[in-house]
Order: structure tokens, then sequence, then C-alpha cells
């Protein structure tokens, strides 16, 4: 993901963490530093941007 965004890796990790800090939930599931899937929030986050982008 971090080459198609033309960023590091730990960038990307740090941005997401900021968002779930800002939201006050953690959106993914982790083992360690690796992402397994999204929580249920994550899940229903994702279910509102697929939605405002095919708005957009």
């Amino acid at each position: 993901m971090a080459n198609a965004l033309f960023t590091s890796q730990s960038g990307v990790s740090k941005h997401i963490k900021d968002l779930e800090d800002e939201l006050g939930v953690e959106l993914f599931v982790r083992k360690g530093k690796r992402f397994l899937g999204l929580t249920d929030p994550g899940k229903e986050l994702l279910t509102i941007v697929e939605r405002m982008l095919l708005d957009a």
C-alpha cells in the first residue's frame, strides 16, 4: 500500500494510528505490527467511506 501512496510503510501505519486515536476506536485487528482484518467499527467506517466515494 505504501508504494501506491508514494510513502513509507511506517508513514502509512502512523497515519492509521493517528486516525484511530482521533476517532477513539481501533479500526484494524492486529497481531503485533501486522494487520489481520477490520474490527466491527472498521467495517462500519468502510461502508460509510465506500458510500461517500460512490456519491463523489
